[in-house]
């Protein structure tokens, strides 16, 4: 029998051990101890991947096993020798994190409060740093007030694609979100995350002790705020 449980209860353990059988634990890896697992899975697929190389898996796949054994099998068939290194990672696994950080970006100035939350605590549950998730929301911010800008001028749609340098999907995308965020939200939005930026540099150190948690609050404020 396979169960899947966060914790096993005593009376079901009494009932396998007095049916003859016996309770075996596989507790799934922690999000620091993936790349190390990673690297273990990896050479049952006759792979020798680089400590750099799983790191790279882990922050572009998240923390997804199932994702994660999947980039495997796509690498096992690119790698001649079973030597993967961090440039290989980057060329064949896409990077979800960029996705994310838009994603959030367009909750907060849309004041989504849980799809927000959700995707902070994702980002972050993934091993990514405030440092490098603030400055990517500010870039976005501003990339959709620019946008807004342009359109409340009565530009259209491929004049604003043009001056903001974006082109295909990503730029049909940036357009809906601009149209949906009202420019006093992205306003307010982009003084926050700077104001946060500051914090979590140590800026404002009284108010910094934990830029984690800095964070979730401030996306808090800003989907209630909007």
């Amino acid at each position: 029998m396979l169960a899947r449980a966060p914790r096993v209860p005593k009376a079901l353990e009494r009932a396998v051990a007095e049916a003859g059988g016996e309770v075996r634990l596989y507790e799934a890896p922690k999000p620091w101890q993936l790349p190390a697992w990673l690297r273990s899975r990896a050479r049952e697929f006759g792979l020798a991947l680089a400590a750099d190389a799983a790191e790279e898996l882990v922050a572009r796949c998240g923390p997804s096993r199932m994702r994660l054994e999947r980039e495997l099998e796509k690498l096992a068939l690119a790698a001649d020798d079973g030597r993967v290194d961090a440039t290989l990672v980057r060329a064949l696994a896409p990077d979800d994190s960029e996705e994310s950080v838009w994603s959030l970006a367009d909750a907060i100035a849309l004041g989504r409060g849980e799809r927000a939350s959700y995707l902070a605590e994702d980002l972050l549950a993934r091993g990514e740093e405030p440092a490098r998730i603030l400055p990517a929301l500010a870039r976005r911010a501003r990339e959709l007030l620019a946008a807004r800008r342009l359109l409340d001028r009565g530009r259209p749609d491929q004049d604003v694609a043009r001056a903001l340098a974006v082109s295909g999907w990503r730029a049909k995308r940036l357009l809906q979100a601009a149209r949906r965020c009202k420019t006093e939200q992205l306003e307010r939005t982009l003084v926050r995350l700077h104001a946060l930026e500051l914090e979590t540099r140590g800026g404002r150190p009284a108010r910094a002790p934990d830029a984690r948690g800095a964070l979730v609050r401030a996306v808090h404020e800003l989907t209630a705020a909007n």
